[in-house]
């Protein structure tokens, strides 16, 4: 199968061993009614899409990945995009684009380096991978 160079669809590249990722992917599944989004996990993404066309950002970073079209996003801003693609209350998400990209990124690095701690602590449930429609 020819792997897509452009997505025709939205894409969330995940990590997938974390709680706190895959309960927040699980979420996402459930709230995106239309189907917009793909949600791929990180070590297998590159089975579906060219990430090697994308930014290298995208292929080494090790933070959520959001992929639109021929555009991509990490960190904070693939948080930013995806809010906005979900629409309704979710746009408001936009707002956090009146903190700096720096400190964004920087309580972004904070959350995602304490993620499997965090989950934990919010799901109280052991490590297992939820991610509805994933490879």
């Amino acid at each position: 199968m020819e792997k897509n160079r452009t997505l025709n669809q939205c894409a969330i590249l995940i990590d997938g061993d974390c709680l706190m990722c895959s309960r927040t992917a699980a979420y996402i599944g459930r709230i995106d009614k239309k189907k917009k989004l793909r949600i791929l996990l990180r070590s297998t993404a590159h089975e579906d899409i060219k990430l090697e066309d994308y930014p290298l950002e995208i292929l080494f970073a090790d933070s959520v990945a959001f992929i639109r079209g021929n555009s991509a996003w990490v960190k904070s801003d693939a948080i930013i995009q995806l809010g906005l693609e979900l629409g309704g209350l979710w746009k408001l998400s936009i707002i956090l684009k009146l903190i700096p990209k720096v400190i964004r990124d920087y309580i972004y690095d904070m959350i995602a380096a304490n993620r499997h701690r965090i989950g934990k602590i919010l799901f109280k449930a052991p490590p297992s991978c939820s991610i509805p429609n994933c490879n």
